[in-house]
């Protein structure tokens, strides 16, 4: 930055920095990418750069040139904010200012008194700065935390102004919460009420000298109204302000950070917040201010509410009823005896009142349990529960009044009191239900339901719901708009109500929705649209699971009651367009767990299905906007974490390794390239992914734990996960900072194992503190780094959810008229209706035929592929030849299952002229079936005979890298205990370098020099891979791929999603993933319950940056998959169609291995020359004869081109070996025909080839794409 050099060099006659602050203000004002939202860190490194500059070579500056500045700067109020939430140069200067202090505090260059009268001056410009730019003071955060340190380093010279900087400094850090400061604001807070105690026993209470508590004299520098004077400046005046009512603002922001934080655990948080709030109130009361104690209280009431759902337990969650009760009435009658004024009394009283009333619903209840003790009903027990019902309706009704008068003028109050008015109806009358179960006949229970049903009905006052959903309206837009609404409280400048919170919010709308239901009301268009704007305004932060889940459930089941089949979509589909862009909005935050993501995606999934359901998939609706929403009902996280991965490149070890110490040791203690530089983008794209995967593994957990405790199922299948993660290891290299060390594991130095020059941290993971501390150091971790790829422009700052581009999908669907894009209907997708879209006209246009919308020759499928998914299951538990035969048979089954329906849906497409299928994946079922293997005629012809077909997770615009030179292809094979399987692959691929089809092939050993292969990957344009794939049905983290293989664990090495995330291949045309179980899809069930998300290699590839992928769905046989990959990547070669390519292949080696083709020919030639052979020996005869079969078959493939391969391997005696993980000591060798007399020699040809003929050999592998701009057909 020239002018900057310029204002050090001292060429002008201004002080320097007074030249550096108007230079710096002049570039950000005029810099178009300071006029948008910018971060911390960003103009944190240019008032950094800029100190650098002024204090190089031994210069700097003085105290007088910052009081010169600070002349100039207060000059040009009032300060100019642009329109937008941009950074202004003047917020940049005062950083500057603030850190030039800092710098010669460090250098022992100001004197005390002009550091005391300096800190103050800023801190009057802090003040300003926030009454002119209020919430745009972006900065904020940063210049106060540094002001801090400057007052830190002068102790004892001012009387509160260091306090009150703190006390700022924790509120804009918690107000900024957006850039991960909750931690900040909570350790700047939680500290505070302690320090200004300890103040308090040194200043006297008053204005001038007078005697500390502690009963010494006050220090004049500590006197209130003491005047600094120096440096130009003229006189500052040292103000009295109350230090008691300070601490006591002090501990009521500390409630309100603990009350709202998203660390730790929120249950733990919210009951410290009541202590604080408490404890505030004792304080505000004793400094004179009753009004701001009645808050406190309130306030505190509200956390003791707020923690009821997050009680699971019986036994404490009565207790915790029984203490919010007696705490509610008493904050209530303190209100009241306050002294108040008589209007301010009754408000507050009010407000006191409606932070308990919800407490009073569970009152009823418990009076039940007596009638649930009667053995025989009587009409005095008929009478009591008569007197119980209007006793808890009529209290309902009461608060429905008082809803009505709130919900104007303070909508806080008045979801308080809805939401109690709620309570008391619905748990009454849904606990009364089951009385009435229990103890009567079913003709006393009809009679006593329609009495108790009209009562309820009755104490439903005309204009409840409506009110209700005025209150709901106005305390969303509260949320984004404190000063919407009254009763706010100002403190320091920051508005708040006590009652205010998103927690609140939500439990209102799910009491509101259970209300509807029990009474019986549908939810309208209009009602649903207005909720939907509430939660649109409000947002969905970080609530505790126990919330979701009960909104969510309340949500569905108000929906499945209101809806009804046959209603135009029309009116819905406001709402549901609603919903999706606020579920997809809270996707779009980097700080949430893939577990809290995938939650968000489930619940989306499940809101679209229903009303794919209820409205015939919307074929009423636009083509355009019915695939718009179809498209929404899956893969929400997959679009989400595109917005992040594949992005930029990562900085690597210098070697793969298997996680033992040597290497270990090894990889990071080795030097750093010039580019792995620390601050580099890549070193910040290192951290990104690591702190990604972190956050990942722990949030996993942290879901589990929470999600079992509300679902059983989640419990039963993820308490084996659970134990296995019970501690965690970390490793640090020499030289690592301790403090960064403690900072990231939370572990003490003392509990380090120091190892070869390496730290060995073991972070235990026992119980779901320790769980949720290391979450939230994720968090913190991986909001650094993306706040530094922000400021190296690395990645985009607000970008929404990858969304489908209407006019990129018409112009798609325009260029290829024989493109057809296949939707598979919902759940269980083989009987319900399936959409396919295609051209018309130039625009996508939805076809309409019986062979999709009826479910006639699917129904059987239902239960075979049950029998396939378990098939699957046993493969993958226990990898054999029977296993594989048996998952052959449950394919099969499949293929007959579905022919008479796959044959009509050929002709459908061969009518309507379409030669390109695209198939949206969705679901359990048809992500598993193999379209290209189906039956296309009665002949046995087979649609990917006919069609090309290929696979995609979503239709959205995913975020791509530019366009860089690529080009050759990778190869890389598997090594170790393996290295006979994988030779097979390595033979293929040695064959295609000879003829310059591609590079030479890398083995597993050599790509564990994870340097060398990102050179390699950098410039390729595809990666061909031959190795060991693996799919964990629960831990997505634990898929991998096996570089090097082994017996023992410490000898194996893996490329997991994390590592993979990290491969140099954003914008590579192709993985070629010729492995087990790369595109096994997703789990069934995720740790928050059942869900719909692609979590597999191919999308771990895909995330990466990779435009397509080629991935089996099952485990595979080796020899079929070396073939396969062989002719594929020739045939490729020669036309660059992976589509073509990929089918033809599959077709040539189909036909070769068929009766009477090529390989049973060669065969059958061999025999006949040996029709008088001894049986002693013919085993290895007949291998020899395959073996050249083979070679002459792939000879013949490179013949066809006018290539001349180097010497072909053959490949005997490893022919249907599995490529799986290795599982010692089972064989996986195919057994050996018998020595003895025994079949015929044509009968054992056809027993060798019978493996080959089976559909699984050659149908498993599927093209998937990133993009629809990705298909290359």
């Amino acid at each position: 930055m020239r002018p900057l050099r310029e204002g050090r060099s001292h060429r002008f006659e201004e002080h320097p920095l007074l030249v550096v602050a108007r230079a710096l203000s002049q570039f950000v004002d005029g810099h178009p990418q300071f006029q948008v939202k910018r971060t911390l860190g960003d103009t944190a490194h240019l008032a950094q750069e800029a100190i650098e500059v002024l204090f190089a070579d031994g210069g700097g500056i003085t105290p007088e040139e910052i009081a010169v500045w600070l002349q100039w700067n207060m000059s040009m109020r009032p300060f100019v904010a642009p329109p937008s939430q941009g950074v202004t140069g003047v917020e940049v200067m005062t950083h500057l200012a603030v850190l030039a202090l800092k710098k010669l505090l460090e250098m022992r260059r100001v004197a005390p008194e002009s550091s005391a009268l300096l800190c103050m001056a800023l801190n009057s410009m802090d003040d300003e700065l926030f009454k002119q730019l209020r919430e745009r003071y972006s900065v904020r955060p940063a210049i106060l935390g540094e002001l801090v340190r400057c007052f830190d380093k002068m102790p004892g010279r001012v009387r509160h102004a260091d306090l009150t900087a703190r006390l700022k400094w924790g509120l804009a850090a918690k107000e900024l919460d957006k850039e991960g400061l909750f931690a900040v604001a909570l350790e700047v807070l939680s500290t505070l009420p302690a320090a200004i105690a300890a103040r308090i026993q040194e200043t006297s209470d008053g204005n001038g000298p007078g005697r500390c508590p502690n009963g010494h004299t006050v220090s004049p520098q500590l006197e209130a109204g003491r005047v600094i004077t120096g440096l130009g400046l003229g006189g500052l005046r040292q103000g009295y302000r109350s230090l008691p009512l300070l601490r006591a603002e002090a501990l009521f922001e500390l409630g309100r950070v603990l009350a709202s934080i998203r660390l730790g655990i929120s249950e733990r948080n919210l009951a410290e917040a009541h202590q604080r709030f408490d404890e505030a109130s004792v304080a505000f009361m004793a400094a004179g201010d009753p009004a701001t104690a009645a808050m406190a209280a309130i306030a505190a009431t509200d956390c003791l509410a707020r923690r009821l759902p997050l009680v699971l337990d019986h036994e404490p969650l009565f207790a915790l009823r029984q203490r919010l009760l007696a705490y509610g009435t008493a904050a209530h009658q303190q209100v009241l005896g306050s002294g108040l004024p008589a209007v301010q009394a009754r408000e507050l009283g009010q407000l006191a009142k409606a932070a308990h009333a919800p407490v009073l619903a569970y009152k009823g209840v418990e009076d039940l349990a007596h009638v649930m003790a009667s053995e025989v009903p009587s009409p005095e027990v008929i009478h009591s529960l008569e007197r119980r019902a209007q006793d808890s309706f009529q209290g309902a009704t009461a608060h429905f009044q008082a809803l009505r008068e709130a919900s104007p003028h303070d909508p806080w109050k008045a979801l308080q009191f809805g939401t109690a008015a709620s309570l008391l109806q619905t748990t009454f009358w849904i606990t009364l239900r089951g009385v009435l179960f229990m103890r009567f006949d079913k003709a006393q229970q009809a009679l006593l339901r329609e009495r108790f049903e009209e009562l309820l009905r009755q104490h439903t006052p005309p204009g409840s719901i409506e009110a209700f959903l005025q209150a709901i309206s106005s305390a969303a837009a509260a949320l984004d708009n404190p000063s919407h609404g009254a009763h706010s409280t100002w403190i320091l400048g920051l508005r708040t109500h006590p009652l205010a919170s998103h927690a609140r919010l939500f439990e209102s709308i799910s009491a509101l929705l259970c209300l509807l239901i029990e009474l019986g009301q549908l939810l309208t268009p209009a009602q649903g649209v207005l909720i939907a704007e509430a939660l649109e305004q409000a947002g969905i932060p970080s609530l505790e699971l126990a919330i979701v889940f009960a909104f969510k459930a309340a949500e569905l089941k108000a929906l499945r009651a209101s809806l009804k089949p046959g209603q135009p979509a029309g009116d819905w589909v406001r709402y549901l367009r609603l919903r999706i862009h606020t579920l997809e909005s809270a996707l779009n935050t980097v700080m949430r767990t893939d577990s809290e993501r995938a939650q968000l995606s489930g619940w989306l999934m499940e809101l679209v299905t229903l009303f794919r359901t209820f409205h015939d998939d919307f074929r009423t609706l636009p083509p355009g906007e019915a695939l718009w929403l179809l498209e929404r009902g899956g893969a929400s996280t997959f679009r989400a974490n595109s917005l992040w991965l594949g992005r930029g490149e990562c900085g690597v070890p210098p070697r793969y390794s298997t996680r033992s110490w040597s290497d270990v040791e090894q990889s990071i203690q080795a030097p750093l390239e010039a580019e792995d530089a620390p601050h580099s983008p890549l070193r910040h794209w290192n951290e990104f992914l690591m702190a990604h995967a972190t956050l990942a593994q722990y949030g996993r957990l942290k879901m589990s734990i929470e999600a079992g405790k509300l679902d059983p199922r989640v419990q039963a299948v993820f308490s084996q996960l659970l134990e296995d993660s019970a501690l965690s290891r970390m490793a640090f290299g020499r030289g690592t900072p301790p403090e960064h060390i403690e900072e990231l594991t939370g572990v003490p130095p003392e509990h380090w194992e120091q190892r070869d020059g390496v730290t060995l941290v073991r972070i235990p993971l026992d119980s779901y503190e320790q769980v949720c501390d290391q979450v939230d150091r994720a968090r913190r971790r991986i909001a650094w780094a993306f706040s530094a790829l922000r400021s190296d422009g690395e990645v985009p700052d607000g970008d929404p959810v990858p969304d489908v581009d209407p006019t990129a999908l018409q112009a798609l669907f325009k260029r290829r008229p024989g493109l057809g894009v296949l939707v598979p209907g919902p759940w269980p997708e083989v009987r319900t209706p399936l959409s396919l879209f295609v051209c018309r006209e130039g625009a996508p246009t939805r076809l309409e035929s019986e062979v999709l919308t009826e479910s006639a020759g699917r129904e059987h499928a239902v239960s075979v592929l049950m029998e396939v998914r378990e098939a699957i299951r046993q493969d993958r538990a226990r990898p054999s030849n029977a296993s594989f035969q048996q998952l052959g048979a449950a394919m099969d089954t499949l293929r007959e299952a579905l022919a008479p329906w796959s044959r009509h849906f050929a002709a459908l497409l061969a009518r309507e002229g379409i030669s390109e299928l695209l198939i949206l994946l969705r679901g359990l079922d048809f992500a598993l079936v193999p379209w290209e293997d189906l039956e296309a005629d009665e002949q046995g012809g087979r649609l990917g005979d006919r069609v090309l077909v290929g696979s995609l997770y979503s239709l959205a615009q995913l975020p791509t890298r530019p366009a860089s030179s690529r080009e050759g292809t990778v190869q890389l094979h598997g090594a170790g205990s393996s290295a006979h399987v994988m030779e097979l692959g390595a033979s293929g691929m040695r064959a295609l370098a000879s003829v310059g089809v591609a590079r030479p092939p890398l083995s597993g050993t050599e790509a564990c020099d994870a340097r060398m292969l990102r050179n390699q990957l950098r410039t390729a344009a595809r990666l061909r891979l031959f190795l060991h794939g693996f799919h964990h049905s629960l831990r997505p983290e634990a898929d991998r791929i096996t570089l090097v293989d082994g017996e023992n664990l410490g000898e194996r090495v893996d490329l997991k999603p994390e590592d993979i995330h990290a491969l140099a291949i954003a914008g590579m045309d192709c993985v070629e993933l010729w492995a087990c179980e790369g595109g096994a899809y997703g789990r069934h069930l995720m740790e928050h319950g059942v869900a719909e998300e692609p979590e597999d290699l191919t999308v771990a590839f895909l995330l990466a940056g990779a435009r397509r992928v080629i991935s089996s769905r099952w485990h595979v046989p080796t020899l079929p998959s070396a073939l396969l990959m062989e002719r594929f990547a020739l045939l490729l070669s020669a036309q660059g169609n992976e589509p073509e390519a990929l089918a033809r292949a599959r077709v040539e080696l189909r036909t070769a291995f068929s009766q009477r083709g090529f390989i049973e020919q060669r065969l059958m030639e061999w025999a006949a020359s040996r029709q008088n052979m001894n049986a002693a020996g013919i085993s290895q005869e007949l291998e020899r004869a395959f073996s050249e079969a083979l070679l002459s078959l792939r000879s013949s493939w490179y013949t066809q081109l006018g290539l001349s391969p180097g010497a072909i391997q053959g490949t005997s005696g490893a022919s249907l070996e599995r490529m799986i993980r290795f599982v010692p000591p089972r064989s996986q060798q195919t057994p050996s025909a018998p020595e003895d007399s025994g079949p015929s020699l044509a009968q054992r040809i056809q027993d060798m080839l019978k493996p080959f003929r089976s559909s699984i050999c050659w149908a498993g592998w599927r093209l998937t794409l990133r993009t629809l701009e990705d298909w290359r057909a």
